[in-house]
């Protein structure tokens, strides 16, 4: 199977297979087939002979972690590698964290999951965090998932873009700017490692709260620190255009029985779209620019949280009459005189 590799997949897919760097991070553009691709590395992966790691892959929600098991099967299915699908399986009773899971014949499992951090917490093999730049909560995801692969584990981040700002982009930028340390001198505002202009650390835009860690322990906050991190990282990027020049538009032809040409594929797909932004940052790798946006994208995924409800009119005037009002009245309160508040508290209690 592994010679075979270029039947099943193309160049940029390839690459990402046989690239086994402890970090790596893929920006892509939307269905290219690295979900597919990855799924097959886990398998190759986790089934070896002597193989010491179970694999986690980190999914937006419970129906992507179940797509991904299902690919996971499939690949097991064609090497004739035996499993057992152990099914959605509870991880930890208290949070209610479940997982998809196959387990081989070495004992070794594929768990297939939620974004929810918890269920990394504590875990100890390799780590995919697809769609990552989706996340709700991407520097505590990070955060928890990295040292789940200290003893010897693979971390891999996959997705596309989500806007300028996300902590995927950071990763991105310190990447190439420890290949070439001038490149941030020539980036725009929305490119800058930190672009709401903060002097923060990144470690500390990871989740690292200010005053939690020493000024000196591990922040990223000089260049040199941020080329550091950033050499650490092998990076990969299939914007729509190299993946056409790779072939993938007459593997789409064959599945789907199409006959379009790589030139109408992509001029089609351009059309589709509702405006250059959602063109350049879905398919071409290039993130949108929120200082256009009055929301950024991190307020409106944090809006999506299904814990989240409308409040119903009776609870709304609830909460104005015994939290809002009280509060606002004792803020204004304090800022007067002494007599003129003793005076103004008396009138109100009368």
């Amino acid at each position: 199977m592994k010679r075979k590799l270029d039947t099943y997949f193309y160049k940029s897919q390839r690459a990402w297979i046989e690239d086994d760097s402890p970090l790596k991070i893929l920006v892509k553009s939307r269905q290219t087939g690295f979900s597919w691709c990855n799924s097959y590395r886990l398998v190759r992966l986790v089934s070896a002979r002597g193989a010491r790691l179970d694999a986690y892959i980190s999914s937006r929600d419970q129906h992507q972690a179940r797509l991904q098991v299902e690919d996971c099967r499939h690949w097991a299915d064609l090497m004739n590698i035996g499993f057992t699908d152990l099914g959605d399986v509870l991880l930890d009773g208290d949070t209610n964290v479940s997982a998809y899971v196959l387990q081989f014949a070495n004992g070794r499992r594929i768990y297939s999951l939620s974004s929810n951090p918890n269920a990394l917490a504590g875990k100890r093999g390799h780590v995919t965090l697809d769609e990552f730049a989706l996340h709700a909560d991407q520097r505590l995801l990070y955060r928890v998932a990295k040292p789940v692969t200290m003893w010897g584990g693979q971390l891999s981040i996959i997705s596309t873009h989500r806007g300028a700002t996300t902590l995927f982009n950071q990763i991105i930028l310190s990447i190439k700017q420890s290949k070439n340390p001038s490149l941030n001198h020539n980036l725009g505002p929305n490119l800058n490692l930190n672009p709401a202009g903060d002097a923060a650390p990144l470690a500390q835009r990871m989740g690292e709260g200010s005053g939690v860690r020493a000024a000196s322990d591990c922040q990223l906050s000089t260049p040199n620190s941020q080329l550091a991190f950033g050499s650490q990282w092998s990076l990969h990027e299939v914007p729509i255009q190299k993946a056409v020049e790779e072939g993938i538009v007459e593997r789409i032809n064959k599945k789907t029985g199409a006959t379009e040409s790589r030139d109408v594929f992509l001029k089609r797909l351009e059309a589709e779209c509702i405006d250059k932004e959602q063109w350049l940052q879905e398919y071409c790798c290039i993130p949108a620019d929120e200082n256009a946006a009055f929301f950024s994208y991190e307020i409106l995924d944090a809006c999506t949280d299904p814990l989240l409800r409308l409040m119903t009119l009776p609870e709304l005037l609830n909460h104005i009459t015994n939290h809002v009002l009280p509060s606002t009245l004792n803020s204004k309160l304090s800022t007067l005189p002494g007599p003129r508040r003793c005076s103004q508290t008396q009138s109100l209690r009368h």
